[in-house]
């Protein structure tokens, strides 16, 4: 019998299947927050200096919502804290509506850090609310910012940075950004501000994200890949928290025209605005990320990395910018390490390069039909609908076993595994059914190892022509969320274009394709289980799918001889 394209190819499948194993785990390895590292120079942030801080903070467990008596308690606290730095804070006092729906006195407070220079230029500003819900005693939401923040003080006066930085413990954050808001409408400060960068939390651990950022996307992204900081951060994050409903008190800054980036974490979901959102379950390691990326976001603008407008600029600067390049630009974590980024034309010139590579393999992959490849782009379209379809069943399904933890059963990563598994496998079924019925059916030997090796080629230009549909898709949405379709697909071609159908198998295509498929998605699993658990199964099942979208190849060279 002669040998089928499984046993022509199983060494180097052997090695893609080893390589993608290893690359998912480094890269969830690499998406956990960092261990803090504590220097003896003054000028570094300390995790274990800001937790004594929170510690101080929180340490009565007593809830701090507007017009409580801990409320007023933890103001003092603060306060205190704050004179032991040797600042001097000031209240801007105003009244807004609490939780009993009824006007109840609130306070941001105010402290100014000296820089080397005295330019009234528009300095940065940091934001962090300092109230809780009545529901818990808020170590997390957003004790955390407030003990980041005072670290971040103590860090800025011991190395003035070179312009002040302003610093605002924002008040009623929880009842509605009322104090982000009166700040806005009221405060003499606020015409002083130029970027804000704000911390907040929806969690107690977890990598601190810096998940949005104001309207110049290409000029945010070239700050944060120049940090020299344990930064977790992605435009994908940005896109999608841009599609949501959610406000922190950085929506005010983005409503009108600020730069600026904000920073939360949300592992450990089922804590937040309950009674468990307690100092014993926060990470230090993600108060150590947190502080880290804020100081040194705080350094790079008080440095002049970024422009910052004047406050009357403010508006014609935002629709300058335009639609389009508010959220064109591409960021993310290289295998969950470094920042990477390009702007959003280059991902437009990638498309378009991968889009005429995949029709030159066309053309000149001369046993391969187009009715094939339409056949088998059809068959893999029908494997990710099945791929969402299995997602809603799944949802409703954990929803009926777990009601009462749901949407956050307690064995949850491995809910969300067995989500992306369905995935995968709801991908490949209709084009492994199609498989079989073909290669049961072709002539015995030499020819039906010739019709084998053509399908797998169709099937390999197919997935990565839908590949290519989807990024288009998404660069027209969503540009920032692109990255996780384009990179495969940009891949696939490169190495489809220079085999051009001369190899035996597109084994290398299809690897080339998943691994990058990996690099990309897996960093932004531990973000997708934090923040939808089995809620959204539909987009479990559908991130397995498209993993799996370029690995068909190597699934259909398994069950032949």
């Amino acid at each position: 019998m002669s040998a089928g394209p499984s046993s022509l190819a199983r060494p180097w499948r052997l090695a893609t299947f080893v390589l993608c194993w290893l690359t998912a785990v480094w890269c969830v390895q690499q998406s956990t927050p960092p261990t803090p590292s504590e220097k003896g120079d003054p000028a570094h942030f300390s995790a274990r200096r800001a937790h004594d801080d929170l510690v101080r903070f929180v340490g009565d467990g007593v809830p701090r919502a507007v017009g409580s008596t801990g409320h007023d308690a933890a103001k003092e606290r603060l306060l205190e804290r704050l004179r032991e730095l040797g600042v001097s804070p000031t209240m801007h006092r105003f009244f807004a509506r609490g939780w009993n729906r009824t006007a109840v006195e609130m306070h941001n407070i105010l402290v100014e850090i000296p820089g080397r220079d005295t330019t009234e230029a528009p300095l940065p500003m940091l934001w962090a609310h300092w109230d809780s819900v009545p529901s818990g005693p808020g170590a997390g939401d957003n004790g955390v910012g407030v003990a980041c923040a005072l670290e971040c003080i103590r860090a800025l006066i011991a190395d003035p940075p070179a312009r002040a930085v302003l610093v605002v413990f924002t008040d009623g954050e929880e009842v509605g950004l009322w104090g982000a808001r009166r700040f806005a409408e009221e405060h003499p400060w606020w015409m002083r501000a130029g970027a804000i960068v704000n911390l907040d939390a929806r969690g107690s651990s977890g990598p601190a994200i810096l998940f949005e950022t104001g309207a110049d996307a290409a000029a945010h992204a070239h700050l944060i890949a120049s940090l020299h900081a344990p930064v977790c951060s992605t435009s994908f994050a940005a896109e999608a928290y841009r599609l949501m409903p959610n406000n922190t008190d950085f929506t005010v800054a983005v409503r009108t025209g600020r730069p600026g980036f904000n920073i939360a974490f949300i592992g450990s979901p089922r804590n937040y605005h309950t009674a468990n959102d307690r100092i014993d379950q926060v990470d230090i390691a993600t108060i150590g990320q947190m502080g880290s990326t804020a100081l040194a976001l705080l350094r790079s603008l008080a440095a002049g990395s970024m422009p910052m407008p004047m406050q009357s600029d403010h508006a014609a600067w935002t629709r300058e910018l335009g639609t389009a390049a508010r959220h064109s630009a591409i960021w993310f974590n290289a295998l969950g390490g470094p920042i990477i980024r390009w702007d959003g034309w280059i991902s437009i010139v990638l498309l378009v390069l991968a889009s005429f590579a995949t029709v030159a393999v066309v053309r000149r992959c001369c046993d391969v039909s187009l009715g094939a490849i339409l056949r088998d782009g059809l068959l893999l379209t029908t494997g990710l609908m099945l791929a969402t379809s299995v997602g809603w069943i799944f949802s409703a399904l954990s929803r009926w076993i777990a009601p009462d933890s749901f949407p956050w059963p307690t064995a949850f990563n491995a809910w969300v595994l067995i989500a992306v598994a369905l995935g995968a496998v709801a991908a490949w079924t209709p084009r492994l059914i199609a498989w079989r019925l073909n290669v049961r059916h072709a002539i015995p030997g030499n020819a039906q190892h010739i019709r084998a090796r053509t399908e797998l080629w169709s099937t390999m230009i197919a997935a990565n022509g839908l590949s290519i549909l989807l990024a288009a898709i998404v660069l027209t949405v969503a540009p920032g969320a692109a990255y996780p379709l384009l990179l495969p697909a940009v891949a696939g071609s490169a190495v489809l274009l220079i085999t051009r159908g001369r190899a035996r198998l597109p084994d290398a295509a299809a690897g080339a394709a998943v691994l990058l498929a990996i690099a990309a998605w897996v960093p932004l699993e531990g973000t997708f289980h934090d923040a939808f658990g089995t809620a959204l199964g539909i987009l479990s099942c559908l991130r397995g799918a498209l993993v799996a979208l370029p690995g068909t190849v190597f699934i259909l060279t398994l069950p032949s001889r």
